[in-house]
């Protein structure tokens, strides 16, 4: 398989230069693809004295030891709208969550409670116990889940919150933590007031689960020692999406490299500027020394009005980036990223060759009707997540698709999934087609269900190039691929005559893009008949010139031959697969003196034993044995019998013969 490495000769490259991008048309801005940003917190999201819950649980008797993070992040923030109360806040993409390492008896009944409240939609609210020194999880609990929360108390409060109340006993060891997550893919989630109290008792063993008083943990301003997200800064202070910096500031961040070929800087700040007003990105070593400067604002004129865009190429020793401001007036920044940018492969204009399907039985016609997906995988690698409900082969029309969703009341999980295990042969630089034939039947505004969608999955179950099918057809705004990979693609739909919708996402696997191991289709249904179709699955790698498919066998159509002095046969041959490019061969014979052989046509010259080969191009080979006799003699039906036959009346051949034929066997 060709592989098309990545070519990054981008605005003043070959100089070594930086240029902004604000003097270069859209057309040409388009021709790129940005990664994520690697300036933490960038768009100022993360307001002013909000705490981040740290991935390992701070010690000691404050109110926040014991409380971390497993997945995605955790904020603690002043409750909206009610600044006397700190609550938890979660938001972004896929799960969040944290944990709280407790002290749970043996045999003790606990009560546990907590309040909530959801902006958007969501799916999952759950939490679960572990004995982490044993290993052991209790079943969790999804409040949402009906299989799950029969036993759990749902109370409205004021202002859309909601209170929640759960008991349950710890009857076989001592449990050490709880851990609780949500769903926020299209939610931001807030919760307070965690309490666990033990039957008979009043103490709350869930402390800080008020959250009151973690945010005197949380700053507003940086030193020049880096914090656990790396920042550092001097003459500077964090607002509520922005960042503010007076004269002699600097707003900076650690980082291990800048070893993509080419990055793209952008940087909004918001006022009139001051005529003294100067700043500028410097870029640092390990010795501290500045390698590169890139000039923002110069004595208050930046490049465009309010912002700039421009590049710079790779500097492997980069370990600090930092902006530098000086002025006599502030100067807020709303804004600042450091993406790699990489050169779009796809050209719309070009005509793309397609190599074969590497997806098997990805038309579903093979499978029988009825037949469910299940982590044993069936024929081709397809499956289905056992937490789920499964994937199921229906006919729609004319055609058997895979569909997902809820059938009928008995399909009471939540989730609804099927998985295609991808190709191993995907490698750094490949060009390749994903596309697939899909139909929604839903009961509700698309928006309002948490998950409709594909993407190819990495470890740790994370999502790369998702396509969101809630908003394909729905939402014309939406044209490129989310999820986690650092690159995002533009895909294509055509609507089909049958009511079904095609997509096409071409795109080139990047360097920093994951180990995948699948494609998921995930569906949270809302009702009975919501239900995703999909049909002709395709993952194909492509090429601006036609690929050549190689053979990979070939056969002779004959078994091994005993012909008669002077006599002739054709012989023909069969090359796997049946459409490979090149089907030339060469015949060959072991010893021209008993037969030779000319484009398959044999003609047996003298009394012996040899072997005639045909081979392709590309060294696929088959051979058979050819024994020639004289013209009296009678044929025998097979190898044995023709070795005793030539060694009992043919003279000076002897016991050779036999030693001759055995090691021409016919070789597959």
């Amino acid at each position: 398989m060709k592989k098309y490495l990545l070519s990054l000769a981008l605005f003043g490259l070959a100089q070594g230069v930086s240029l902004p991008l604000a003097n270069v048309s859209n057309e040409a801005k388009a021709n790129y693809i940005y990664g994520e940003n690697i300036v933490y917190n960038g768009d100022f999201k993360i307001g002013a004295g909000e705490y981040v819950v740290p991935s390992a649980a701070p010690s000691g008797d404050s109110v926040i030891s014991g409380m971390g993070t497993f997945d995605g992040k955790a904020y603690v923030t002043k409750e909206e709208n009610n600044s006397s109360n700190t609550v938890i806040k979660f938001m972004g993409n896929g799960f969040s969550s944290f944990y709280k390492l407790l002290n749970i008896e043996k045999g003790g009944e606990y009560k546990i409670e907590f309040d909530y409240k959801v902006d958007g939609s969501t799916d999952n609210i759950g939490f679960a116990f572990w004995c982490i020194t044993d290993g052991n999880r209790l079943p969790e609990v999804n409040i949402f889940d009906s299989s799950q929360n029969k036993d759990v108390k749902t109370t409205d409060l004021a202002n859309n919150w909601k209170h929640i109340e759960y008991t349950r006993k710890f009857e076989d060891k001592v449990y050490d933590s709880m851990h609780f997550w949500c769903n926020i893919n299209s939610a931001t989630i807030y919760a307070d007031n965690f309490k666990m109290t033990k039957t008979g008792t009043t103490e709350n063993i869930f402390k800080g689960g008020d959250f009151e008083g973690f945010l005197d943990y949380a700053t507003s301003t940086l030193t020049m020692t880096p914090n656990e997200n790396k920042l550092y800064g001097q003459n500077v202070t964090l607002g509520n999406g922005n960042v503010k910096l007076t004269n002699d500031g600097i707003y900076g961040l650690e980082i291990d490299s800048l070893n993509e070929n080419l990055y793209t800087t952008e940087i909004k700040f918001d006022g009139e500027l001051a005529s003294d007003a100067n700043l500028k990105l410097n870029i640092l070593n390990s010795e501290k020394t500045s390698v590169k400067e890139i000039e923002i604002i110069k004595d208050g004129v930046s490049t465009t009005k309010n912002s700039y865009i421009g590049t710079f190429n790779k500097i492997s020793d980069a370990k600090k980036v930092q902006l530098e401001y000086r002025g006599s007036s502030e100067l807020s920044i709303s804004y600042f990223s450091i993406k790699p940018t990489y050169e779009n492969a796809f050209d719309p204009t070009k005509t793309y060759y397609e190599d074969k399907n590497l997806v098997v039985n990805g038309d579903f016609e093979k499978f029988d009707e009825g037949t469910k997906f299940s982590e044993k995988q069936l024929e081709g690698a397809w499956g289905s997540v056992s937490l789920d409900n499964p994937g199921r082969i229906v006919k729609d029309g004319d055609n058997k698709v895979a569909s997902i969703g809820k059938n009928d009341a008995s399909d009471a999980k939540n989730y609804s999934s099927m998985f295609l295990m991808t190709p191993d042969d995907l490698t750094i630089g490949d060009l390749v087609r994903f596309q697939y034939d899909y139909k929604l039947t839903i009961s509700d505004d698309p928006i309002t269900y948490t998950e409709i969608n594909s993407c190819f999955v990495g470890g740790a179950n994370v999502s790369y190039y998702k396509l969101d099918l809630s908003k394909i057809n729905y939402d014309d705004s939406y044209v490129t691929t989310s999820g986690a990979e650092s690159a995002h693609y533009n895909f294509k739909k055509e609507v089909l005559s049958n009511g079904y919708t095609r997509v096409t996402l071409d795109f080139q696997v990047m360097q920093d893009k994951i180990q995948w191991n699948s494609v998921r289709w995930l569906f949270t249904p809302h009702n009975v008949g919501d239900t995703l179709y999909v049909d002709n699955v395709n993952i194909r790698f492509l090429s601006e010139t036609p690929f050549s498919t190689e053979a990979t066998k070939i056969e002779i159509n004959s078994e091994d031959l005993e012909l008669f002095v002077g006599e002739t046969k054709d012989l023909t041959y069969t090359i796997t697969p049946s459409d490979a490019t090149n089907k030339d061969v060469k015949w060959t014979s072991s010893n021209e003196a008993v037969c030779k052989v000319n484009n398959g046509k044999i003609e047996a010259i003298g009394e012996g034993v040899c072997e005639i080969s045909v081979e392709t191009t590309n060294g696929k080979k088959d051979s058979i044995v050819v024994t020639v006799l004289k013209k009296n003699e009678e044929k025998k039906s097979n190898t044995g019998a023709i070795a005793g036959g030539i060694i009992g009346g043919v003279a000076g051949v002897g016991i050779i013969v036999g030693a001759i034929i055995f090691f021409l066997k016919r070789k597959k």
